[in-house]
């Protein structure tokens, strides 16, 4: 029993040094390659014309007013270097893991924290998500302080712990208004769990700094409502859309199966944590709101699935208090010392996965062609690109690479022009039929549509 600490510490040593090897090269991508069309649009039309742009413009969802409203303060606002633009989404990253790290050390489970680390962070799906310049990585340290705020509540009861979590549901539901699918319930269900009149206080409060911070473009949010499922679809229009938030940003891409039996598992767990110990009370809460969440979404069916990734965050929390209720309380020492030892060595072999198999390539890769084009092409060659032109603009230097609209034949045989085919759509890509025989294809690689396509004759 004594070396059991020793174990754990051990354990999660080795736990937290995967977890910086697996995520090091999503890191280091996120912070030298291109931004994708919603960063460079987030950044172009809000962030890059100052606060009172930010805070009174809402014509389309690509603003999240409180990320946005930090970076349009920030010096080179309208930098769009990916460590700058992403800056404040590294930050929020950072934070998190912070919050995560430090939550579970005054809890004296080192382990768990460590898993709970790695499976938010280590999932590189969650990770890119989080990373990127816009409001997400708030999402998930809201989500975060919530879980922590909550839990230190029923552990000790002090106001500090409900204004913090009333603060976090704010600034992260102005950040991203699908936030208060998950902040409003919780802040419901401590309420009618505890009878606290604080945290109806808090509830009230925190609502009305919500309407507060979005009294000015109230009129562009509900009309983005109102056509939201026009121009985005039924993203939540069924149960499958649990699945695919959990696969995607919780369980490494696994299969649907792995998904259902992981919610099976957190269901049944469930049925093991006591109302009457603090930290299991916060956890079912947590579950709670989680749920409340889900069913909010499936009833409005239009949350696209990135905007609701926070709530693995939750959902780690809950897995990992029944974790340790079923392992390192039911058992006395040897269940404690298998669990750990198992546990350990899966997180080491996914881990292990992701680090042999895993190659960073960005979402659009705008900046590596503009790159390309000034690496291999001499200055004032003209460049027709149909596809968001603007996007390549933001990173090509006009000056020195003049973009046209037409297509000349006898300058593309010359050499003078080139066409960059960056449409990941197959109704808007380029018709090479059109081009003359002989041309040279140059691939960027990105995620989307497989790479861009610069062509070009020799």
């Amino acid at each position: 029993g004594k070396c059991l600490p020793l174990l754990n510490g051990i354990a999660a040593v080795i736990v937290l040094v995967v977890t910086l090897i697996a995520i090091f090269p999503e890191v280091r991508g996120m912070a030298t390659t291109s931004l994708w069309n919603d960063e460079i649009y987030s950044i172009q039309n809000f962030s890059s014309k100052g606060p009172g742009k930010v805070l009174t413009d809402l014509h389309a969802p690509n603003n999240h007013l409180f990320f946005n409203l930090l970076n349009s303060v920030t010096p080179a606002s309208d930098s769009l270097y990916p460590a700058r633009a992403r800056l404040w989404s590294f930050l929020a990253t950072a934070a998190l893991g912070i919050v995560i790290a430090g939550h579970y050390l005054q809890l004296r489970q080192p382990l768990v924290g460590a898993m709970v680390l790695f499976l938010i962070m280590a999932n590189l799906t969650n990770l890119d998500t989080m990373l990127q310049a816009r409001g997400y990585g708030f999402l998930a340290l809201g989500a975060a302080l919530c879980c922590h705020g909550v839990v230190r509540y029923f552990q000790r009861g002090t106001t500090r712990d409900i204004i913090l979590v009333a603060v976090a549901v704010w600034l992260a539901t102005w950040s991203v208004p699908s936030f208060v699918f998950f902040g409003g319930p919780l802040l419901l269900l401590v309420t009618f769990a505890t009878r606290d009149l604080r945290w109806l206080w808090a509830g009230m409060g925190c609502l009305a700094l919500i309407v507060l911070s979005y009294w000015v473009v109230q009129n562009q949010m509900l009309e983005n409502a109102v056509n939201y499922e026009e121009k985005w679809g039924l993203a939540f229009k069924d149960w499958d859309a649990v699945s695919i938030v959990l696969q995607r940003y919780l369980l490494f891409e696994g299969p649907p199966w792995v998904a259902f039996l992981f919610a099976a598992a957190l269901i049944v767990g469930a049925q093991s944590l006591r109302w009457s110990r603090p930290e299991e009370q916060a956890a079912l809460l947590l579950g709670a709101a989680v749920l409340a969440a889900w069913l909010i979404c499936l009833i409005m069916r239009t949350p696209i699935p990135r905007s609701v990734a926070f709530i693995v965050v939750p959902i780690s929390f809950l897995a990992a208090q029944i974790l340790q209720r079923i392992i390192y309380r039911k058992g006395r020492v040897i269940l404690p010392i298998v669990g750990t030892l198992i546990l350990t060595g899966a997180i080491l072999w996914q881990g292990g996965h992701s680090i042999s198999t895993f190659t960073f390539t960005p979402i659009e890769n705008w900046l590596g062609t503009a790159r390309r084009i000034e690496r291999d092409f001499p200055h004032n060659t003209l460049v027709l690109a149909d596809f968001r032109p603007m996007r390549l603009g933001a990173y090509l230097k006009g000056s020195d690479y003049p973009m046209v609209k037409t297509f000349d034949r006898e300058q593309f045989l010359r050499g003078q022009l080139i066409v960059v085919d960056s449409s990941f759509y197959e109704k808007d890509r380029w018709d090479t039929s059109g081009l003359p025989s002989g041309y040279r294809t140059v691939q960027v690689p990105q995620r989307r549509g497989d790479s861009q396509k610069i062509y070009c004759f020799p």
